[in-house]
């Protein structure tokens, strides 16, 4: 099910498959100011955060009629969302400065002023425990970008850990926890043309550092030109990284949603559906499903997949302590592991049986079927790796390769083989045979020519395909 508050100060419960609300609540929050979040609390509980100044828990089972679990009056009416973490809420307060802690279960709030009053307002807070020593840190994004780490328990600021991450105004941030170490991996978005990905250390030697600065263009930062670092609407407002650590998704003021790879930080693809910006997005607990939510009026719902498996968030040895042949050799045991057998190993050859057959139509033709029966087979074993190696939504992930792979592998560049080989033997067969060229040069040229084409044809046509289904066949079963 999926929550959503509107600028009328509403709440529905949706029921995703219908598409119809469950359940509303009227004037959850002021009409006057709107909801501006919605988040999970429990599996039983959501919380909403109005413009209003107030953050309210509510029972899912009774959200339509009941009184909220919890009502905190935080006077907060700026960016800053609240974070929620089992019974500890923070946010800030009218004063737009301070961290603000709420522990709703034990009926006590605290405040702790920025360590540097020239940080400005608080612009995004994050509450994360990490599991190695069950402590918990609130991550602060301030306004002139600076990302500082309070220590709840000690209720102070932890020197060492304050990091630039923004160049101009930053919005949201989003941060995980790996299970094996004390490590924070985070990321902070806003108007600078990029997503800044920081790596956050809690160990014996306490450190935070950026990693990576990822343009919103889709390119590199070396590659981006003028026109994509310059973009009117090219900030980012809300940044999400998927539950099982795989993907991240950015929300654009051009109401785009981009997907990238989370631990090698790649561009994957761009979900295109509403007219203005992004206001909030979210991933289901099971990490199958993504909602978008945006200034249009709209909530748009997508199963994006990741393709490949996930590293591990943190590997065997840190990253500081390793030379840099060891680093290319892990990395290089990294990309093995990585390898999608069927289309980043020689296995993909086998895709292009066919277009081999069509090359030697002239001389071999009883060899073009069998060619096509190797090619088609390959299709059908890829298609059932991938169905295989989703947990969700497998059909659709069988359908989308089957129909890839026989367009991309088969089809389309056995079709454009054929034609080549037919030109190229009406060409040469008009020459008469003689001293320039003779009889087997006639009969071998197309073959040839043929197998020559294949190397040239790949790249063309897979892109061709990819794009052709992306405005097709990806539309209707997103």
């Amino acid at each position: 099910q999926l929550v959503t508050g509107d600028l009328k100060g509403a709440l529905r419960v949706w029921d995703s498959q219908l598409r119809r609300a469950r359940a509303v609540r009227e004037q959850a929050h002021s009409g006057a100011f709107g909801v501006m979040h919605v988040a999970q609390v429990s599996d039983r509980e959501v919380a909403s955060q109005g413009r209003d100044g107030f953050v309210r828990i509510w029972d899912l089972a009774s959200i339509a009629v009941g009184d909220p679990v919890v009502e905190l009056d935080t006077g907060s009416h700026g960016f800053c969302r609240a974070s929620f973490h089992k019974s500890l809420v923070a946010c800030t307060d009218d004063d737009a400065r301070p961290v603000v802690l709420w522990d709703v279960k034990a009926g006590k709030r605290w405040a702790v002023d920025p360590p540097d009053a020239d940080h400005g307002m608080l612009m995004a807070v994050r509450l994360s425990e990490d599991v190695g020593s069950a402590r918990l840190y609130v991550h602060a994004l301030y306004e002139n970008g600076m990302l500082c780490t309070l220590d709840v328990q000690e209720q102070a600021w932890l020197d060492d850990m304050a990091l630039k991450v923004q160049d101009k105004v930053p919005i949201g941030m989003d941060a995980c926890f790996s299970a094996a170490k004390s490590r924070l991996m985070g990321l902070s978005c806003g108007a600078d043309p990029f997503v800044t990905a920081f790596r956050a250390d809690y160990g014996s030697k306490m450190s935070c550092k950026q990693v990576a600065r990822v343009p919103l263009s889709g390119k590199t930062l070396d590659n981006a030109d003028a026109a994509d670092l310059g973009l009117d609407r090219r900030g980012c407002s809300v940044v999400r990284v998927r539950p099982d650590l795989r993907i991240f998704a950015c929300g654009k003021w051009d109401g785009s949603v981009r997907l990238y790879d989370w631990h090698r930080m790649q561009y994957l693809g761009k979900l295109e559906h509403h007219s203005k910006s992004v206001q909030d997005i979210a991933f289901s607990a099971d990490s199958t499903a993504l909602a978008v939510a945006a200034e249009d009026g709209h909530v748009s719902m997508w199963r994006p997949c990741a393709r490949r498996q996930a590293l591990p968030l943190c590997t065997a040895e840190e990253d500081d302590d390793l030379d840099s042949a060891a680093r290319e050799a892990r990395e290089q045991r990294e990309r093995r592991s990585q390898d999608d057998i069927f289309r980043d190993t020689p296995l993909r050859l086998l895709g292009y049986a066919n277009e081999v057959g069509e090359a030697f139509r002239p001389v071999l033709p009883r060899f073009v079927r069998p060619s096509y029966a190797v090619a088609f087979s390959y299709v059908l074993a890829d298609t059932g790796h991938k169905m295989a190696s989703v947990e969700a939504d497998r059909v659709r992930a069988g359908a989308d390769t089957l129909v890839w792979q026989t367009f991309a592998s088969v089809l389309l560049p056995g079709l454009l083989i054929n034609r080549v080989v037919w030109v190229a033997q009406g060409a040469v067969n008009a020459l008469p045979t003689g001293k320039l060229i003779s009889a087997p040069v006639k009969r071998w040229a197309p073959v040839a020519l043929g197998l020559g084409t294949i190397p040239f044809i790949v790249k063309p046509i897979d892109d061709f395909v990819h794009v052709a289904m992306d405005k097709s066949f990806r539309k209707i079963f997103p």
